[in-house]
């Protein structure tokens, strides 16, 4: 049964998924071809579909500070680019339509956050968090690790003391929520504004 709700912030509790950011980086790539900036756009193309993923582990996880990340983004760009991703990365857009479920579902269900996220990141998103009664929140940056490394799964459920098969874990990766059926925690692959009325209903 039941007893706890686990959520991704990116593509779930925030509408910036990366897989909108791949879109973004898409256009960019395309206007720089179309002024033959050929090494830039390759290296745009890459960062939007996850080839410099070690790196972004790194500043996921606050091994590499944000400062490093940025200016290896810049020195493999160039600073007007690096600051049109940035802006990409940092923006938030608040999922409304999960928050009015999750107040309803609050009453009857705990509520957690279990996100990768680099630190800059988390300094915007603490600044603007849901008004819903989270228990706790856990960034993969106060860890120095990801869920990708499987290591903030068990983090997390050592230090909530929780029976994995009472958790619902919510993520848009479906390697993530992979990794999550690996720790025994039942699972919903959040892919779009329905999966908010298929929790719910999952719920009931």
């Amino acid at each position: 049964m039941i007893k706890n709700i686990v959520l991704d912030w990116h593509g779930v509790l925030d509408l910036n998924s990366p897989m909108m950011l791949r879109k973004e980086f898409t256009k960019v790539f395309f206007q720089l071809i179309l002024k033959f900036k050929f090494t830039q756009a390759w290296h745009i193309l890459a960062f939007g579909f996850d080839t410099y993923s070690n790196v972004i582990e790194q500043y996921s996880a606050n091994t590499v500070s944000p400062k490093n990340f940025w200016n290896h983004v810049e020195q493999k760009t160039d600073s007007l680019i690096c600051n049109q991703i940035k802006h990409a990365l940092m923006e938030i857009k608040p999922n409304a339509q999960l928050e009015t479920h999750l107040k309803k579902l609050s009453r009857k269900f705990n509520l957690y956050i279990l996100s990768d996220c680099p630190l800059d990141k988390k300094i915007l998103i603490q600044k603007c968090l849901p008004d819903l009664p989270f228990k706790e929140i856990f960034y993969s940056c106060d860890y120095k690790t990801t869920k990708r490394q499987k290591k903030l799964f068990q983090i997390f459920l050592e230090d909530t003391n929780l029976n994995p098969k009472e958790c619902l874990f919510v993520d848009d990766s479906k390697k993530n929520i992979e990794i999550a059926k690996e720790f025994g925690l039942q699972t919903l692959h959040y892919k779009t504004q329905a999966s908010a009325d298929q929790l719910t209903n999952m719920l009931k």
